[in-house]
Parts: C-alpha cells; sequence; structure tokens
C-alpha cells in the first residue's frame, strides 16, 4: 500500500515503495503528425520546450533568446530576449524556463530569475538565496525553484516578487552534506500542476510527488528500480575527495510531464547503458506504473497540452541532409485515456 500523508513518512529522502515491471507494457509507437525544423530560424542550441495556448516556445543558448512559433502558423514567429550578456534583459544560462499565463521565467545565472512578458518584453531580475537548477511557473505568477546544491531543502515556492513562500523536501542523509555528493544523488526534474510538485530522480530510480503545503503524497521506485548504491564513486586524496558517476551506473528519469491524471517521465537508460525510446505513463495520484508508449528516436525535452505531444528530437532536414534538432508533433494519446 503506498504511504499517504497520514501514514509515517520516509525518514530519508530516498525511501520508497518499490515497483517492478519485468517488462515495459508498450501499447503503440508514436507517429509524427507534424515537424518544425529549428534551423529554419536559424536556432541551434536548443534543450528546452514549452507550450502555452497560442505558442510554442523554445530556448536557444546560443543566441540568448527564446524562440516563439504559433501553433496554428509556423511562419508566425518571434524572439524574445536581449541576446547572450551581463545588461538588462540579457542571459548568460539555461538551466531552465517556464511559461505562465502573464510571463516567462528563466533561471538567468545560478542565483537569478528573470521575467519576460509573453509578447516579449523584458520586466526584471529577482534574486534567490539557493543555486538554481530547474524551476517552473506557479499559479499567481509564482515560481517553484529546485536546488540540489545549496540548500537544506530541495524545492522553494516564491511569489512573483522573490519572496519565499515555503521550503519542501528536505534533504535528510547526513551521507549527502557534501555539495559534490548532493547535486549527484539528488538530481533530478521537476513538474508543478494545480498545487502539485512532482520530482523524478535523474540517478535514482524514484518518483515523488509533494502538495504544495509540503505533504508528501506518494514516493515509488520507477519500474526499473535501478540499485542507487551503484551509481557513484569517491576517490579520496590526501587534501580532497573526488565524487563522481561510476562506470557502473544506471540513470533513471531524463524528464517528467504532467498531464490531467497522468504522469509522463522518459526513462534514462536499460542495463546496457542505452537510452531508452520510451515514455512511460505513471498514474499522477499515486505514482503507479500503467503503460509506455515507443517513439523512434529519444526526445531531448517534451511538454504536451490538450491536443498534441511535443518533442525536441535530432533528425535529418529534407532538403541539406543536415543533422538538426526538430519540434516534433504526436497526437496527445493521454488525451484519450483522459476521456475514456
Amino acid at each position: 500500500m503506498l504511504q499517504t500523508p497520514s501514514d509515517t513518512a520516509p525518514e530519508s529522502f530516498f525511501s520508497k515503495e518499490a515497483q517492478i515491471a519485468e517488462e515495459r507494457v508498450v501499447v503503440a509507437r508514436l507517429a509524427a503528425v507534424d515537424s518544425v525544423a529549428l534551423s529554419d530560424y536559424d536556432a541551434f542550441n536548443t534543450y528546452n520546450i514549452v507550450v502555452d495556448d497560442q505558442r510554442i516556445y523554445v530556448s536557444d543558448s546560443r543566441q540568448g533568446k527564446f524562440l516563439a512559433i504559433a501553433k496554428g502558423d509556423h511562419e508566425s514567429y518571434r524572439f524574445i530576449g536581449h541576446g547572450l550578456g551581463e545588461g538588462p534583459g540579457e542571459l548568460t544560462s539555461f538551466s531552465g524556463f517556464d511559461v505562465s499565463d502573464q510571463h516567462i521565467v528563466v533561471a538567468n545565472k545560478p542565483y537569478r530569475i528573470a521575467r519576460y512578458t509573453v509578447s516579449g518584453s523584458f520586466v526584471g531580475e529577482t534574486s534567490t538565496d539557493q543555486r538554481v537548477t530547474r524551476l517552473k511557473a506557479t499559479e499567481d505568477d509564482g515560481v517553484l525553484i529546485f536546488s540540489a546544491m545549496s540548500d537544506d531543502h530541495l524545492f522553494t515556492l516564491m511569489d512573483v516578487d522573490g519572496a519565499v513562500i515555503r521550503k519542501i523536501g528536505k534533504v535528510t542523509d547526513a551521507l549527502e552534506t557534501t555539495e559534490p555528493s548532493r547535486m549527484l544523488r539528488y538530481t533530478g526534474f521537476v513538474e508543478y500542476d494545480k498545487g502539485y510538485i512532482y520530482y523524478a530522480g535523474y540517478s535514482e530510480s524514484l518518483i515523488k510527488k509533494y502538495a504544495r503545503d509540503g505533504t508528501l503524497l506518494f514516493s515509488v521506485s520507477t519500474i526499473d528500480n535501478h540499485p542507487g548504491e551503484l551509481n557513484y564513486v569517491e576517490t579520496v586524496g590526501e587534501t580532497q575527495a573526488i565524487i563522481g558517476y561510476a562506470d557502473t551506473a544506471l540513470y533513471a528519469s531524463l524528464d517528467i510531464v504532467v498531464y490531467g491524471s497522468y504522469c509522463l517521465v522518459q526513462p534514462a537508460s536499460d542495463d546496457d547503458g542505452v537510452t531508452l525510446r520510451y515514455l512511460d505513463v505513471y498514474d499522477a495520484d499515486t505514482g503507479r506504473y500503467i503503460e509506455s508508449y515507443s517513439v523512434s528516436k529519444p526526445p531531448l525535452g517534451y511538454t504536451v497540452d490538450d491536443d498534441h505531444l511535443y518533442m525536441l528530437q535530432s533528425d535529418t532536414h529534407p532538403e541539406t541532409g543536415e543533422r538538426g534538432i526538430y519540434v516534433k508533433v504526436y497526437d496527445n494519446v493521454l488525451r484519450y485515456r483522459q476521456v475514456g
């Protein structure tokens, strides 16, 4: 039985209920219904994708800008941002970005969050007291910050002015007190949906869900449930210890997205270290595995709306033959499951 808020809370952040599937239940292979070559927009370094009701947004770290493409007319687009640099509206990093009803929020530099309107105007920046690894927009134009390094909690909810509302996900293991080991073991991916925080571990086979008030709603393993103790190696010298991923490391998840009653998790690797070409579906209320969908190429990033799945995938340009990154558009298979 899954733990609920009334049960004993896990003593360790990594405590979880195991669930192991002998094999994935692959119900279908996804086929793209549309494709957008980002090289046609001179956008090349793109690894993040977000959508709202009208547009597809991808980050271009080479230009220090965001590309916003109209969903119904791919020839209608604009770039948002002032480019690379240190000045107002200029960006130096893309560790994460998201889009709310009003703004684009982006982690700019380790301890700063920049805001732009969705029409492209620079709003300003706020500072944080922890190093931002990833971030998500929340209701009321706030943000959820995920930091695997510089605080005793992993998740921080902030309002639009940068004031801290609440910290969630306490770093519990005394073993994990140094920044290098914390960065490795706690690193993962986050999603925020309708007042809930979701987390999928990168090197730990772990999926968690919290309520906005900090209540832990579930902590379960991914279906691969790789043993985490094989993932890390520490070399101790006379003056320092070097901590890294071991050759035996088995990585768990590469992203998590929530749609309605479902979590869509991209698994990372199998026992041979090969990146898996699947998207796994879990129940967003319990964390239970449901089914999987296969994809032709592992996505570099993905997101979803009521009609489609959008994936960043590497492919060959049909005219030039050059490799590039594409936005591949698929039918939202979870929509049919939602209404069914």
